[in-house]
């Protein structure tokens, strides 16, 4: 298995969502064999979160997010091992 990006549902403990309507898509980075209990549970304190950009369609910014305000994460629907073109 290469190494893909995943999309993902982030829920902040605010009770606010990265993904919302403005931001149907987010993704994160996992290598290979890597699952996103793994990545939530590294020595690392924070995830690099690509975002879509709200102006540009097709294209995607990097939101660095503090582990420890994330609630859930969860898969969202994606094509398997497919990078977005504009990350």
């Amino acid at each position: 298995m290469a190494s893909q990006y995943r999309q993902v549902v982030v829920t902040l403990i605010e009770g606010a969502s990265l993904v919302s309507r403005k931001f149907p898509k987010s993704f994160v980075y996992l290598a290979d064999d890597q699952r996103l209990s793994d990545l939530m549970n590294d020595e690392r304190q924070f995830l690099s979160l690509y975002r879509e950009n709200q102006y540009k369609s097709g294209e995607y910014d990097m939101a660095i997010v503090n582990k420890s305000v994330i609630a859930m994460i969860e898969e969202g629907e994606s094509k398997s091992g497919e990078a977005p073109s504009g990350i």
